[in-house]
C-alpha cells in the first residue's frame, strides 16, 4: 500500500514537469538574504540599510542578497516612487551591487490601497475587496485589464533599471479575489495571467520570491515561496506570540525543492526574541531559503556564530528527504491538535 506521505510529492512531479518556469526554480541557487524588516518595520531607511551593508562587511559576512521591505515606498497606488522618509532606493540598490551582492526589493504588486491615487483615477482597474493594512482598505487589481498590465510592466522595468534582481512579491492574493474583471475569466486564470506577466517581464535571471500567495496557481512562476506567516508582527518581537510559523512550515515542507524553495520566513537572532533557538533551528531543518533580520550590531556571540552557520551552509534546493518530510507531517499535527 502506498505511504500517503509519498502522494503529495508524486502528484507534484506530475503537476509541475510542465511548466515552464520549473527549471528556473530548480537550478537557482537558493539565496542567505538579509532583511532588516524584523527590526525596523515600516520605518526602515535608506541609512538602515546602508549600516546593514557594512555591518555584513565589517563582519566579513558572505550574505548573497541585501533586500529592502516594505516601507521604502508608498505602493504602485502612488506610483511606487520611493517614500521621502525613507530616502533614495536608486542609491541603496548601487550600493548594495557595489558591495557585491544583489539588491532585492519588497513589492506588492497585485493590490493597491481603496484611499490611494490609482483607485480614485482608476476605479475600472479594480477588482475584490482585499482587506486591511497601512490605515486604509486594500483592493486587489484586475489583472486581466490592459492598464493595470502596463502599469506593472512599467513598475517592474523601472526596478530591474535599477539593477534590482531579486524580488519578494507580497499580498498575491489580491490578484485572484473575486471580483468584476475586464476579460471573462476565472479568478485563479486572472491572477496565473498576472503573475505570468511579472515572470516573462522579469525574466529567468531575476530571483522571485511569492508570498502570500494562492499556492497551486503559482507553481512554475516563482522560485521561492512563502509558506508561513511572517515571524512575529510588531509588539511581538520578544517572542512571546510564540512560534507563529512553525506548523505552516512543518505542514509544508513536502513542497521544498518539489514547487519550489521553501522560505520559511527569516530567523530573528538577537538575544531579546526569547524563540531565537527554535526558530533558527525549524528553518534549518524545514526551510530552503535563508535569511535574517537582525541589525547586525545589535547581536551577541551567538547570533553572530548562527549568522555564520547560515551563510556556511547556503540555502536548500533539493527536496527533504521522506524521514523529515513524515516527522514535519507528526510535528504539523500535533500543532494544529494544540
Amino acid at each position: 500500500m502506498t505511504s500517503p506521505m509519498r502522494l503529495p510529492a508524486a502528484w507534484v512531479s506530475r503537476a509541475a514537469s510542465g511548466s515552464p518556469a520549473r527549471s528556473s526554480a530548480r537550478t537557482s541557487r537558493p539565496e542567505v538574504a538579509s532583511k532588516p524588516r524584523d527590526r525596523y518595520f515600516e520605518d526602515v531607511t535608506a541609512g538602515d540599510v546602508l549600516e546593514a551593508v557594512r555591518d555584513l562587511d565589517a563582519h566579513d559576512l558572505a550574505v548573497d542578497v541585501v533586500q529592502v521591505d516594505d516601507g521604502w515606498s508608498l505602493g504602485l497606488g502612488e506610483g511606487l516612487v520611493s517614500a521621502q522618509r525613507f530616502g533614495s532606493l536608486a542609491r541603496v540598490v548601487e550600493e548594495v551591487r557595489t558591495s557585491g551582492r544583489r539588491g532585492g526589493v519588497w513589492l506588492a504588486p497585485f493590490v493597491v490601497g481603496a484611499d490611494t491615487t490609482l483607485a480614485r483615477e482608476h476605479p475600472d482597474w479594480l477588482g475584490g475587496s482585499a482587506g486591511w493594512n497601512w490605515g486604509q482598505r486594500l483592493v486587489g487589481l484586475d489583472l486581466t485589464h490592459p492598464g493595470v498590465r502596463e502599469l506593472l510592466v512599467d513598475a517592474l522595468r523601472g526596478l530591474l533599471d535599477l539593477g534590482v534582481d531579486y524580488l519578494k512579491l507580497d499580498f498575491l492574493y489580491a490578484g485572484a479575489l473575486p471580483g468584476t474583471r475586464r476579460e471573462d475569466v476565472d479568478a485563479v486564470a486572472a491572477y496565473r495571467a498576472g503573475l505570468a506577466l511579472v515572470r516573462e517581464t522579469v525574466g529567468p535571471d531575476v530571483y522571485v520570491v511569492g508570498c502570500g500567495a494562492p499556492i497551486l496557481p503559482s507553481v512554475g512562476l516563482v522560485d521561492a515561496m512563502r509558506v508561513s506567516p511572517d515571524t512575529f508582527h510588531a509588539g511581538g518581537e520578544d517572542g512571546s506570540t510564540g512560534l507563529r510559523g512553525l506548523m505552516p512550515l512543518a505542514a509544508r515542507a513536502w513542497q521544498q525543492g518539489r514547487l519550489w524553495v521553501n522560505d520559511p520566513d527569516c530567523v530573528v537572532l538577537r538575544p531579546s526574541y526569547s524563540e531565537r533557538e527554535r526558530w533558527a533551528y525549524a528553518a534549518r531543518r524545514l526551510g530552503g531559503l535563508r535569511s535574517f533580520s537582525d541589525r547586525v550590531r545589535e547581536l551577541d556571540a551567538w547570533g553572530l556564530a548562527t549568522i555564520r552557520e547560515l551563510v556556511a551552509a547556503g540555502g536548500r534546493m533539493n527536496p527533504l528527504g521522506g524521514d523529515v518530510v513524515a516527522e514535519s507531517a507528526a510535528l504539523a499535527l500535533a500543532a494544529g491538535v494544540r
